[in-house]
This record gives structure tokens, sequence and C-alpha cells, in this order.
């Protein structure tokens, strides 16, 4: 509906109209029935999920049918039949939609404007508003220019449930603001806030150590994997590698193995001397129980990597301060870009550790 790009919630020419109960003409215009097309009202809401669980049903069922030993009219009256309920709720979205439109017309006609006071919350991987235990539409880009910790007064329309208006109140919204996001942050990072002070004097708390062990793993097993195959090799009957078991020397045993084989073990050799360097520099990170940090204004990344078979794949960072940090999509979700924020994270292996905002 709204021009994602840019709305300002708490304009304040806005609040002043909607507190009068009035909607104003920006508002109203871009809320007119048909600044939403079919296709965004279906993704919008629960229709998309309503839609695409039958559509699935009947796709694998009309293909589990096929594979079977029966009638051709089976699998043909089972794909009729999915058309028929297909047709139907498609016509029932459609009913919906034009509903909505009626709604949204007539509460502009009747300037029907509600307020109520609520915050902003970060649920299931996505920013909302939910008041009286309904969920508010945001149509600006994720929370627009709203923050979590802020309390605010609320100006919707009461029956499709549009956000209009936000009013910050209390006498330091910024500050609230800021406190809320860096809250947001801890939760889908699984960060400790509780550990910030020490972060700030360069120590990392035992709470934190448990961060530090995945890194460790990891090299245990790039170190291990190689060792126990060379065991294997070694002191196996069948050993690939039992020339040099046999005392043939070790150049000797290499110049025996075909070509197959040897680029085996040199890959075998690289990836045992990567976890050396992996286990040996998440172990100083460990024992150290050192943090250090970066500063600046922050920005989200997202990567995406293409695999041999035609697959993609999408990896998400901050970056903070010339540093960069992976994270998962959540996470990624819930960071603002432009904000000035202060990474801790460890000095060789730059494990991210806690992280908070500072304007």
């Amino acid at each position: 509906m709204w021009d994602v790009a840019g709305y300002d919630y708490q304009n304040r020419e806005s609040i002043e109209q909607n507190q009068q109960g009035k909607v104003t003409p920006d508002q109203r215009q871009a809320l007119e029935p048909g600044g939403q097309t079919l296709i965004e009202f279906v993704r919008d809401g629960t229709a998309w999920k309503k839609l695409s669980i039958p559509v699935w049903l009947w796709l694998f069922g009309t293909i589990g049918l096929m594979s079977l030993d029966l009638p051709d009219i089976f699998p043909a009256a089972f794909f009729a039949a999915g058309l028929a309920v297909l047709a139907g709720l498609l016509f029932w979205i459609w009913g919906r939609y034009r509903e909505r439109n009626f709604t949204i017309r007539r509460e502009l006609d009747e300037d029907a404007v509600r307020s109520g006071m609520g915050e902003v919350l970060f649920i299931k991987g996505d920013y909302r508003v939910e008041l009286e235990g309904k969920k508010l539409h945001l149509r600006a880009a994720g929370k627009g220019n709203l923050a979590p910790g802020v309390r605010y007064r609320f100006y919707y329309l009461p029956e499709s449930r549009i956000l209009l208006s936000a009013e910050a109140l209390g006498a330091a919204p910024e500050r609230q603001a800021v406190r809320g996001l860096t809250e947001v942050l801890a939760e889908v990072n699984d960060f400790d806030l509780a550990s910030l002070s020490a972060n700030r004097r360069g120590l990392l708390t035992g709470g934190q150590l448990g961060k530090l062990l995945q890194p460790v793993l990891i090299g245990l097993f790039a170190v291990g994997f190689p060792a126990g195959v060379f065991w294997i090799g070694l002191t196996g009957e069948t050993g690939f590698l039992r020339q040099l078991r046999d005392g043939s020397g070790f150049l000797s045993g290499m110049r025996s193995l075909n070509s197959g084989v040897l680029v085996i073990v040199l890959v075998l050799i690289g990836i045992a001397l990567f976890g050396v360097y992996f286990l040996a520099t998440a172990l100083l990170d460990l024992w150290s129980r050192e943090v250090v940090f970066t500063a600046g204004t922050g920005l989200r990344q997202r990567k995406q990597s293409r695999d041999s078979d035609g697959s993609t794949w999408e990896r998400y960072y901050y970056l903070v301060g010339g540093q960069e940090f992976q994270v998962n999509e959540q996470a990624y979700q819930a960071f603002e870009n432009g904000r000035k924020y202060r990474a801790y994270y460890t000095p060789r292996r730059k494990r991210l550790v806690n992280l908070e905002v500072l304007d």
C-alpha cells in the first residue's frame, strides 16, 4: 500500500491530525483501495499459508498417485478435485481482498482513527506492533523509523488494523531506543548484556566461554579426522600407507601411491594443517579470555553463493568499524543500518561475543 521507502510514522503533522481523529490527505491517498495488489495481499497475511499448503498437498498427492499401479482415472480425478479446491480457495481469497478494500474505504470515509499505547516488539524474526492481542499492519519497510524499547501511542484504523502514526512517549525516547535495540540484538544473537562491563575492560566472562567452544570442536575434528584416516592407513593390513609402516621411507612410500590416493593424502594433510591452526587460535582465545572491540557506523550485509548444481544459499553479516561478523538471518533482520555500534570480539578467531548500540 504505502510506498515503503521512507514512510515517516512520527511525522508531527500526521500525529496532530490523527490525535483529532482525522486521516491526513497523504495517508488517505496512500491507503486508497487498489494501492495494494492481490499478490501483496496474499503475501501480507495468512492467506499465503492457506494457499500454499493445499497446493503442495495437491502436487505431491498427484505425483504419488501417478507412481502407483492405478487406473488413469484415479490420478485424473484427484487432479480435477485439486483444481476445484484451488479455484474455490482463490475465489475466497479474492473475496477477502475485496472485503478488505471495502473496509479500508469505509474507515477512511468515516475518519475511524483509534489509538492505543504499546511498543514495537521483535517476534519470530520480524518487528511487529500488537495492541490488545491484535497485530497492527506496518506498511513501512521493517519497522520504519520506530524503535523497540520506546513507549508509543499508536494511531490506527481499527478494523483493517493499519498503523497510521506513532507518538513517542516519555522524556528520553532516543535513550529508550538505544537500550531497546541493544536488548533485541542481545536476544537474537544470544549475547549476555550482564557481561558488557567486563567486555569494556577487555575481559571475557565465564558465561561467554560457551561461545568459543564451537571453534575448538571444529579444530579438533579438522585435526582428528585426517589423523584417524592416516592411522588406519598406517596400521591396517591393507592400509594405503603401509609402506611407511614397513620402513620403506616416506618419499618412496609416497611415490608408490597412485595419483588418486596421492591427491587424497595431500587433501588430508591440508585439512590437518588447517585444523592445527584453527584449533591453536581457538584455544588461545579460550585460555587468554581477552576481548577486543571496534566501534563505528553499523551496516548489515547479505552475500549469496551459488553451488555447482545451481542451488543458492545466503550468509548474513554485521559490518562494524571495518570488521565483518557472520550472524544468523534473524539477527540480520533485527539490525539497524546507520546507527553507531561497539562490537566486542575475540582477538584471534574474531568471534563476536557482545554488541551495544551507542546512538
